[in-house]
């Protein structure tokens, strides 16, 4: 149907690239109280590890054909 496909990038990938590590660090600052929560929830959304999170998960974006890149897909 002529749509243009973005990826698939692994979960790490995706969010680091649109600033996951840059959120938590306003979170963190904005509760302090719930930094270890916080640093914890990142953590698991970006292992690295076979079985992590951040590595077992893929996105994929469908766009328009005239889309060069989408936030997140341009590697």
């Amino acid at each position: 149907m002529g749509a243009r496909v973005h990826g698939p990038v692994t979960q790490r990938e995706l969010l680091a690239s649109i600033g996951i590590e840059k959120r938590a660090q306003g979170l963190k600052a904005g509760s302090p109280d719930r930094a270890q929560e916080i640093d914890a929830a990142l953590a698991r959304l970006t292992a690295e590890e076979e079985t992590g999170m951040g590595q077992m998960f893929k996105a994929i974006a469908l766009s328009d054909p005239r889309l060069q890149s989408l936030p997140g897909f341009e590697a």
